[in-house]
């Protein structure tokens, strides 16, 4: 290793770019292969789709006590949600 400017070795020595180039060559391969799979198979279909729609749930929650005090939802709902967040509380303690 020969040593820069600064004096903390600038080159990189051959064998860490080989290696380099060997990790990226398997990470590239595994991306492919997982594509591939969630492509063609019937359970990557099914497995991307499931993904993407717990994306989408999760994408648009909102927090139980802001829904509480919403005014926009009927009682019903909020009283359950308050009971939601009273079992909360009285699990903690």
């Amino acid at each position: 290793m020969t040593e820069g400017p600064s004096g903390a070795g600038a080159n990189t020595p051959a064998p860490t770019r080989g290696r380099a180039r060997r990790v990226r060559s398997a990470l590239s391969g595994l991306v492919i292969g997982l594509v591939v799979l969630f492509a063609l198979t019937p359970t990557g279909c099914y497995l991307s789709r499931a993904g993407w729609e717990e994306a989408r749930i999760l994408g648009r929650r909102r927090p139980i006590a802001k829904l509480v005090v919403d005014t926009t939802l009927d009682d019903t709902t909020r009283a359950k949600l308050r009971l939601v967040l009273e079992a909360r509380d009285y699990a903690r303690y």
